[in-house]
């Protein structure tokens, strides 16, 4: 699905712009050895059964800050942080599909753009990305906040077959296209609605939004 995303959005050359992507990424990687940790932040082997949620938000926070996520939306880093109470606010104590399990997908994020290079360390501090650019970082940690955004903690089958919460929002709205119901079409359309809401893209240009 990435690959095929960067050859939709590369132009003709798609193939070989991935391709070259990819290689500058692991010469870079050859060169620089990431050691998984920026500032007070821990890299994957951090416990997360041992944080409030109050910690959990922080430490999003700064992520977001290093990530210059509020900079490249053109907003204030509050907006940010708002943001993130929405989701934690809105995230029901479900046994897994939980607000832990928000922070350990973002933690693990996180981790692969420090650890793996992924970002340039010698531009990170003016946003500047050697794989991608500032706004597929924003957009890839928007998408990893809100990717089970108000989940039922059940699968996409027995909500269909209750026909519950989810179930209803979505058979009450258009279609956006002619698939089956999923979990996942409903946390995107929901995450969608949350970023509008908040105003967190109005500084963005529309084919930037569009994308």
């Amino acid at each position: 699905r990435t690959a095929a995303y960067v050859r939709s959005s590369s132009g003709g050359g798609g193939r070989n712009n991935l391709k070259a992507r990819l290689a500058r990424a692991a010469q870079f990687a050859g060169k620089v050895g990431g050691s998984g940790e920026v500032g007070p932040l821990e890299p994957l082997a951090c416990d997360t059964f041992n944080m409030g949620a109050e910690e959990m938000c922080e430490r999003l926070v700064q992520m977001s800050e290093f990530l210059k996520v509020h900079e490249t939306f053109g907003v204030d880093a509050s907006m940010v942080r708002r943001f993130i109470d929405e989701i934690r606010a809105r995230m029901p104590q479900n046994p897994y599909h939980n607000f832990r399990h928000i922070y350990d997908v973002c933690q693990c994020l996180f981790t692969l753009f420090s650890a793996s290079n992924l970002l340039d360390p010698e531009s990170a501090s003016a946003g500047g990305a050697l794989v991608f650019t500032r706004l597929e970082v924003a957009a890839l940690w928007c998408a990893a906040l809100c990717h089970d955004l108000e989940h039922p903690g059940h699968s996409t089958r027995l909500e269909e077959a209750l026909q519950g919460a989810f179930y209803s929002k979505y058979a009450s709205r258009p279609k956006e296209g002619a698939g089956r119901f999923s979990l996942e079409v409903q946390h995107a359309h929901l995450a969608r609605c949350l970023l509008k809401d908040l105003g967190l893209l109005r500084a963005l240009d529309e084919s930037d939004v569009l994308r």
